[in-house]
């Protein structure tokens, strides 16, 4: 019950928001932790079903007239009334990143500073002059904080991951959830992809991500002792 009411209000609230991205990433990464936590005659009995409902579907309705109703307001969801073409450069992202690239060329090795898009803190992209982020993690961290910032970052991430990997081998309660901590790393993976993600705004998403990150080192940290 204390798990169904917060994921009752998350869904209406990530429809509402429409990331696109966060909502494509759900795709394998719930269905990564739906498998990994259900037996795998559950697993049958679910693939058998659903082939007998595809089946017992076609009969009803050979013409697929249901789903193409479907597809059409999903496809309008996922659009945003953009363009195919709008759609081809990632929402614009394209643009977006080449200007945040010339910017990044400007001070390659300290950036412009943590949060801080460019030289005179503001860029004009998609008709607008603002501090704008680059919805790229890594190229957001190389425009803000150069490549010294990189490095720093990288170090930090590998560090934290290899302690964290060594916890899971020898901590067995952490074990146990080691394929949800991989599902969770492939949705911010993809996420950070289209997104500043973790270096951005101060967001739900990057609060969680520390939270756990935190929860995972203690832990692993706790075994070595």
């Amino acid at each position: 019950m204390a798990l169904k009411l917060p994921m009752s209000i998350a869904r209406p609230l990530t429809l509402a928001a429409e990331n696109r991205m966060s909502l494509l990433m759900l795709v394998p990464a719930g269905g990564g932790l739906i498998v990994s936590f259900v037996s795998r005659r559950k697993v049958w009995l679910g693939t058998a079903a659903l082939a007998a409902a595809v089946f017992v579907y076609l009969m009803i309705d050979p013409g697929l007239t249901w789903i193409a109703a479907a597809l059409g307001g999903t496809t309008n969801f996922a659009s945003r009334g953009q363009s195919s073409d709008e759609l081809g450069s990632f929402s614009g992202r394209l643009e977006m990143w080449s200007v945040q690239w010339a910017s990044f060329l400007q001070s390659p090795w300290l950036g412009h500073g943590y949060f801080v898009s460019s030289r005179g803190g503001e860029l004009y992209v998609w008709h607008t002059f603002s501090n704008w982020t680059a919805h790229d993690l890594w190229l957001q961290v190389l425009v803000t904080t150069g490549l010294i910032g990189m490095t720093a970052f990288l170090w930090i991430v590998t560090n934290w991951s290899g302690r964290m990997l060594a916890g899971l081998r020898r901590t067995t309660t952490l074990q146990r959830f080691g394929p949800t901590f991989g599902w969770i790393g492939l949705w911010y993976l993809g996420w950070s992809s289209i997104n500043e993600s973790i270096v951005g705004p101060f967001v739900p998403e990057s609060v969680a991500f520390l939270l756990l990150c935190g929860c995972l080192l203690y832990t692993s940290d706790a075994a070595d002792e």
